[in-house]
């Protein structure tokens, strides 16, 4: 917005999430258009019709015994609410996958020419977002199935309100004169096959398979330039959604003043690029706003899904008054157990599995900890010692003394502990069927 409005383009804003919008502080925000797309898109009576739902279904679901609760929030669902959808008719719902949609075909078909002066317009809607209620020519069905083939017709209907304003643009002979670009925010892998995905089975510190988090990090990037001809052509450029704002300063023809971020088009496909995904889990206290739990930071350094590009970086844990604990809360694999032979009251024992992971403090300059083969094992195993990505060592435990492990590292600052991943093999199972790795001591 500030680049373009410096530029002297007119600058307008159509969203979902009141933050979008230009800051009026910058050049042109006195003359901007902002419009927030109301969360129910249809009359001023079915608005107060929804929010009296809401209340009413909030007060309702606050008093009901808790046995009761189940069915007035109905998985989101919400009892009141969906009545008076059903009631009304679809334009008297607060699901904004439904109506982002029906905004995106109304604004189309009201588009008209303006002056000659140059337009940016940034357009966010939520559609296709679950939750699912929308099939493919987008009539509204509040209780879909989230499956697959359900979210593939709501993404149709999101695509049809997309050709409707390129086709608008067509007919106000605009198109031509228009570059567009179609991003989404993030990808998805709701409803992902993980069994056939290449990075099946790669477990990572974010507690969680890589291909699960892989298509997270793969959000759709679409660009037509100026005048452009053509079929759609697929690029591999190693782009990453940071570089949309010097993309769109490259389409404008204009200086990249904004010093991060490169032109797709100015990206060799062939050359090595190393990109950044930060990733947060969806724990249960995901929304204690302003702080995540825990935020994964990858690097990739190709296509990303290629199971050899990716590698672990760092994890950044939220703001906390007992570091200690939150590092013991996000390890991985470990079973705590007694051990006689244990040297100190306060050192812990653990068993693990296969896959472990645990953290050291960032202050300290060397990782420290113990290792021992798993009692109920005749054959060596092998450990292989990973530090934040890195493998440092790679262990055979031939019998069943303890050995100490030490590793020298740069000490710093901040809430970034040391991510430790332990890979054993072979592994020892229980009368249960349950995997164990070695058994580990230490300050953990």
């Amino acid at each position: 917005f500030h680049a373009l409005g410096q530029q002297g383009y007119r600058l307008r804003s159509l969203t979902s999430h009141g933050f979008d919008h230009p800051n009026p502080a910058i050049p042109g925000a006195d003359a901007a258009i902002r419009y927030d797309i109301p969360s129910t898109f249809g009359t001023y009576r079915d608005y107060v019709d929804v929010v009296a739902a809401q209340l009413l279904d909030l007060s309702l679901f606050r008093h009901a015994p808790h046995a009761v609760k189940p069915n007035v929030y109905r998985d989101q669902q919400w009892l009141l609410q969906e009545m008076v959808a059903l009631r009304r008719g679809p334009e008297a719902t607060a699901e904004r996958s439904y109506g982002d949609a029906m905004f995106m075909h109304e604004f189309a078909a009201r588009a008209t020419v303006g002056d000659e002066a140059p337009v940016y317009t940034f357009v966010h809607v939520n559609t296709p977002h679950v939750p699912v209620v929308t099939d493919a020519d987008c009539n509204y069905g509040p209780n879909r199935a989230p499956i697959r083939e359900d979210y593939t017709d709501q993404a149709r209907c999101a695509l049809s309100a997309v050709q409707a304003l390129f086709d608008r643009l067509r007919a106000l002979d605009l198109y031509d004169q228009t570059a567009i670009v179609v991003t989404s925010d993030h990808g998805l892998s709701l409803f992902m096959d993980e069994a056939g995905h290449p990075m099946a089975g790669m477990r990572s510190p974010a507690r969680v398979n890589l291909s699960t988090i892989e298509p997270f990090a793969t959000p759709l990037l679409l660009i037509k330039p100026f005048g452009a001809r053509g079929p759609l052509q697929t690029s591999y450029a190693p782009a990453a959604i940071t570089d949309i704002p010097a993309t769109l300063l490259d389409l404008a023809d204009l200086p990249d003043t904004l010093g991060h971020g490169t032109s797709v088009f100015r990206l060799d496909p062939e050359a090595p690029r190393q990109r950044m995904y930060a990733h947060h889990s969806r724990s249960a206290n995901r929304l204690l706003y302003p702080f995540y739990d825990a935020l994964y930071v990858f690097s990739v350094n190709g296509p990303a899904r290629d199971p050899d590009t990716w590698s672990y970086h760092r994890t950044v844990f939220g703001p906390t008054d007992d570091r200690a604990a939150q590092r013991r809360e996000f390890s991985i694999g470990l079973v705590a157990v007694q051990d006689e032979t244990a040297r100190e009251p306060d050192v812990h024992v653990y068993r693990t599995d296969g896959y472990a992971v645990f953290y050291a403090a960032p202050e300290e300059p060397r990782v420290t900890f113990d290792v021992r083969r798993m009692p109920a094992m005749t054959a060596a195993q092998t450990v292989t010692v990973r530090i934040d990505g890195e493998v440092v060592d790679e262990r055979v435990l031939a019998d069943d003394g303890w050995r100490t492990l030490s590793y020298p590292v740069e000490a710093r600052s901040g809430n970034t502990p040391f991510c430790i991943e332990l890979l054993t093999t072979p592994v020892w199972y229980d009368e249960e069927g349950e995997s164990w790795g070695l058994m580990l001591r230490g300050d953990i």
